[in-house]
């Protein structure tokens, strides 16, 4: 008599059932991940075009954006920080801006992906923007100097673009006219006055090298001997520029620096045309002057309609005077101006108010006549 396996049916439509499963399992893996790889293909910005709002925080705060250097941070008050700390986070909801700023997102280009997830964690991201088309969120994305990561996908833009600056609040545009101010009174201290003697790279026929202290660091400069450089005097009877011609003096100084890229004595780059070094002197969106035809002329030759300056300079002033006196100031609108208080003006900022440059490079912005006479100009 056969023996019965009765055990036998079950186990075999186990079986299958099991192989029918796996099989299912496998192919909804494969339908997620090719999903996923047409996902990760898309390779276009994001597209914000249809937000009705924007969420836009700087990551770091507004301090660190708006007033960027400690020193900066001098000329503002305690209410004023406050003020700005206060737009840590900025809601969006102006038509017009969301569709500028949409248009600038989307001209970005695909620059590769974002392995190293630095969306979540990158401490150089200035703001991260969340968009959302009534209560949905649609987007967010980070951004950095011209760099956008979105859904860990990182496009590039042109220079200046995206442009967050369309996103300032009113309150503080008078508050960046005066960091502005701070920066190219900075900037002439240190390119134009301070450091004239030095170059970025010198004359080979003429070399000589000296030491210089600036904010309490030594740094080695070589420099060559010009009409500017006053001799090997010692520092405490070094002049700054003739107050007669200071503002022409900087500019022919400045066009006669230049970035050497092929080798240390290569002049084919500038340090900076006209248009650059005419807008050292001002900061106010003025007109100023174009690059000159020919580079090395003098700017005397160019005073009266183009070349203005917002500054004036002390003449008592050396580069061995007291840290704390007073070598550039600001004043009506002129060229080569130079004096005492009588020429400061506090018309150029509201609140009222002037940026002084001390002999250190310090910037302190002055509110009133007071604060004025208690600096040290002579």
């Amino acid at each position: 008599m056969p023996k019965r396996h009765g055990n036998r049916q079950p186990r075999r439509v186990f079986r299958v059932s099991v192989r029918r499963i796996g099989l299912l399992g496998l192919a909804v893996i494969l339908s997620v991940t090719v999903m996923t790889l047409i996902r990760g293909c898309h390779r276009e910005p994001p597209d914000i075009g249809d937000c009705t709002r924007l969420e836009v925080h700087f990551i770091r705060g507004a301090i660190r954006y708006y007033i960027y250097t400690a020193e900066r941070y001098r000329i503002f008050n305690e209410d004023e920080r406050r003020l700005v700390k206060s737009f840590d986070t900025l809601t969006v909801t102006d038509p017009q801006l969301i569709k500028a700023f949409a248009h600038d997102i989307g001209q970005g280009t695909y620059k590769g992906r974002d392995w190293l997830d630095m969306e979540a964690g990158d401490s150089d991201a200035e703001l991260n923007v969340a968009c959302y088309r009534g209560s949905e969120q649609t987007a967010s994305f980070t951004v950095n100097r011209g760099t956008i990561i979105a859904d860990r996908k990182i496009f590039e833009y042109s220079l200046f673009k995206p442009d967050i600056g369309i996103f300032e609040p009113p309150e503080v545009k008078p508050l960046q006219t005066r960091r502005r101010c701070a920066g190219e009174l900075g900037e002439l201290h240190y390119w134009g006055l301070h450091n004239r003697r030095a170059r970025l790279f010198p004359d080979p026929n003429r070399p000589y090298e000296y030491e210089d202290a600036v904010e309490g660091m030594r740094h080695m400069y070589v420099g060559y001997c010009s009409p500017y450089s006053w001799g090997r005097h010692n520092k405490r009877d070094r002049l700054y520029p003739d107050p007669n011609r200071w503002c022409d003096d900087t500019v022919e100084y400045l066009r006669s620096l230049y970035v050497g890229y092929s080798s240390p004595y290569d002049k084919s780059k500038y340090w900076g045309s006209d248009t650059h070094i005419s807008r050292m002197f001002v900061y106010h969106s003025r007109k100023v002057s174009t690059a000159a035809s020919d580079i090395r002329a003098k700017a005397a030759t160019q005073k009266g309609l183009v070349w203005r300056s917002d500054y004036a300079m002390n003449p008592h002033c050396r580069k061995g005077s007291p840290r704390n006196m007073v070598l550039l100031f600001e004043s009506k609108l002129g060229w080569n101006q130079h004096g005492g208080p009588e020429l400061f003006t506090f018309d150029n900022h509201d609140p009222k108010g002037g940026c002084v440059l001390l002999n250190d490079g310090t910037v302190k912005f002055i509110r009133t006549e007071e604060e004025l006479h208690q600096l040290r100009w002579k």
